[in-house]
């Protein structure tokens, strides 16, 4: 097999495993997986809100799901560490499944949708969009927009910076989509201009300092000029 091939199947594979686990964790809010290959087997990490939901009553559950992974999926002894998300609301694919799941419940989308716009801005989060597509409320499918703080939509911010979760609400009326985008906490935009307060204020000092030095040397030589 090339090496082209060989990469691209083992791309595939993890994908594969992500929308697996996706399904399997539903609800106790996955937010992020990484594999890496070791000399005794696979480590998978898995990130979640609700760390107790995966491992189960004494390791059974996170045991059936290694099992499964290494039969479906052909990794090969696959060990998998669950790890908590710190903050739940800044990871978009954690808030997307909670939309979602409030959705399946019978919420109001509107007021899901703001809460969580809410919850996302107060921890911390430099901007959000929320969109959720879908048969809303009548026959019809349309999608409503929220949006709070600073949001990019196009060009090398919006990839490399906004971070993104989908997730899908089936409830009686039909399918309904959920994205969000956050622009986390930190985040500086190409068409921001940060000032470095404490740079500032030693410049200014320093040119203070100059000002005086050259009054004080006008002085003197106006000193000697009239004695001579």
């Amino acid at each position: 097999m090339g090496i082209e091939r060989k990469f691209i199947r083992e791309a595939l594979r993890k994908v594969l495993l992500k929308e697996y686990l996706m399904r399997e964790l539903r609800g106790a809010y996955m937010g992020g997986m990484r594999v890496r290959k070791t000399p005794l087997g696979t480590h998978i990490v898995v990130e979640v809100s609700r760390p107790g939901l995966v491992i189960g009553r004494k390791g059974e559950r996170i045991r059936e799901i290694e099992r499964k992974v290494k039969e479906e999926f052909g990794f090969e002894n696959p060990q998998i560490e669950v790890k908590a998300i710190q903050k739940p609301e800044l990871n978009p694919q954690v808030m997307a499944e909670s939309i979602a799941l409030a959705i399946e419940r019978g919420w109001k989308f509107r007021r899901v949708a703001h809460q969580a716009l809410d919850r996302i801005m107060r921890a911390g989060a430099r901007g959000v969009q929320i969109v959720i597509s879908g048969k809303l409320t009548g026959d019809r499918a349309r999608s409503e927009n929220f949006k709070a703080g600073k949001v990019k939509h196009c060009g090398e911010p919006a990839f490399s910076q906004m971070r993104k979760g989908f997730a899908i609400a089936v409830p009686k009326q039909g399918v309904i989509g959920v994205y969000v985008a956050i622009l986390p906490p930190g985040e500086v935009l190409p068409d921001e201009v940060v000032v470095d307060e404490e740079e500032v204020r030693k410049l200014a000092a320093a040119e203070g300092e100059g000002a005086e030095g050259e009054e004080h040397g006008g002085a003197e030589e106006e000193a000697r000029g009239a004695e001579e």
